[in-house]
């Protein structure tokens, strides 16, 4: 009996079980290209970004708390936040930020004689911010001076805008600025 001849025997005999072998040899082959072309290259993907991960974790543990991770990056930013919410006085205060400022100007050898102010309500930071209003009248020296000196004051001082035109008094020759500053108080709901 020849080995054809036997196939078409099982072939007659029950055409359920070659056909059965038939459709599971075809999806192994399939699996098999379907393995190697699409599976394979994104495993391999996979495993390059898990080994590059992984040593940036041992950098970073190398490295130590310095590591910028995002828990890092949040820690810094919290202890950053704590330091600005000290360094806010109460409201209460603002009377002794009019006399710092009046200090830092004659100190410099200028003078003001008004300020205005506006307050303005954050309520959603609990903060106060006050801005200040004045004009001021010297050389440019003492000017710059009293810029200076309010840039490294130890109280939390933006200046908003500045603008500088020559001075109207006959008997000096010197500047006239005009300035705005900002501050933030904390508001008594938080203190």
């Amino acid at each position: 009996m020849s080995r054809e001849h036997l196939i078409l025997t099982a072939w007659k005999q029950n055409k359920l079980w070659p056909s059965l072998l038939m459709v599971l040899l075809l999806a192994n082959v399939a699996l098999f290209v379907v393995g190697n072309q699409v599976i394979a290259p994104k495993v391999m993907r996979l495993e390059e970004q898990l080994v590059k991960n992984q040593a940036e974790a041992r950098l970073a543990r190398q490295q130590g708390t310095n590591a910028a991770t995002p828990e890092n990056i949040l820690t810094r930013g919290r202890q950053d936040l704590q330091s600005f919410r000290e360094a806010i006085p109460g409201k209460e205060t603002f009377s002794e930020l009019i006399g710092d400022v009046s200090v830092l100007a004659n100190r410099a050898g200028l003078e003001i004689d008004q300020i205005t102010y506006a307050p303005e309500e954050k309520p959603e930071e609990k903060l106060l911010v006050y801005s200040l209003s004045f004009t001021v009248s010297g050389s440019y020296r003492q000017l710059k001076k009293f810029i200076h000196s309010l840039e490294h004051s130890p109280r939390l001082i933006a200046i908003q805008e500045l603008s500088l035109s020559g001075s109207s008094e006959k008997q000096h020759e010197g500047v006239r600025m005009q300035i705005r500053l900002s501050t933030y108080f904390t508001s008594e709901v938080e203190r």
